[in-house]
């Protein structure tokens, strides 16, 4: 799967290549919040249900329990833009225009995330509000990937996993904050085989 970055801009852009850290992590974020705000939100959609799940407790500025399953749920697999990593997205349609977004950045290829304690970059994106939850970067969140097994089609995998953070996750866009409680996920992606 090619990766692009926000609003079809090329993976390689300097623009993209430049920006590092908190500041740049804002800046990607801010940039894919005004893309879910313009008119065509199907652009950033997981291109599919998914057969499997993401289980787990979310507390603060939302509280609830999730147990995401079935065709509500959506998720994609794809390589981070920068190569240095996968990105695992689960999308959950509340009806009533009502999308929430777990998005996990994890550092390495394919083949070596798999294991305990890797450092995790997490956004959670509710978009009917506009509200985007990130941990900033690793050093706060981490995965257990217990199962990464290659699946006969090309390129699938099915990963099974827990993510967990040690401090609560701050808006971007105000003061308020999201903690996730160790949210338990399993699917199938579409990732590269490296």
């Amino acid at each position: 799967m090619t990766a692009s970055t926000p609003a079809g801009i090329p993976a390689d852009s300097t623009l993209f290549h430049r920006l590092g850290g908190s500041g740049g992590t804002a800046a990607v974020l801010l940039i894919g919040w005004l893309t879910l705000s313009g008119a065509a939100p199907e652009a950033t959609a997981p291109t599919g249900s998914c057969a499997g799940y993401l289980r787990g407790q979310v507390f603060g500025a939302r509280t609830m329990d999730l147990d995401w399953s079935g065709e509500k749920l959506a998720c994609e697999g794809m390589s981070r833009p920068d190569g240095r990593g996968i990105r695992l997205q689960f999308a959950w349609d509340q009806g009533d225009d009502e999308r929430l977004v777990l998005v996990v950045g994890i550092d390495g290829t394919t083949i070596s995330v798999a294991g305990p304690e890797k450092p995790a970059n997490v956004t959670f994106i509710d978009e009917r509000s506009g509200h985007f939850y990130s941990s900033l970067g690793t050093g706060r969140c981490w995965t257990d990937i217990v199962r990464l097994a290659p699946l006969p089609v090309s390129g699938l995998h099915r990963l099974k996993g827990r993510l967990y953070c040690t401090g609560a996750l701050p808006a971007l866009n105000d003061r308020s904050s999201l903690t996730l409680g160790d949210l338990h996920y399993y699917g199938d992606f579409a990732l590269d085989d490296n």
